[in-house]
């Protein structure tokens, strides 16, 4: 069995989580949200700089293979 120190100690961290979660609700509704079309915009952004670092990564490690290709065969 739980002591009574146990038993509040317990409810104490239930209180925390509820008073928690209901400040967190609070504020996501203070949060200004992107229009949608500001989403769609910064969404290609990220998208086209993960393309464009995903290629320069792609010539590093051919660049790199082609190069330690060229010192194992010589």
């Amino acid at each position: 069995m739980l002591s009574h120190g146990a038993k509040s100690a317990k409810i104490l961290s239930v209180d925390k989580v509820q008073n928690f979660l209901v400040t967190s609700y609070e504020e996501l509704k203070r949060v200004t949200w992107p229009s949608k079309k500001d989403t769609i915009r910064l969404t290609a952004y990220v998208i086209g700089v993960s393309f464009v670092v995903g290629l320069f990564v792609m010539l590093l490690d051919f660049v790199f293979a082609q190069l330690l290709t060229f010192l194992i065969t010589n």
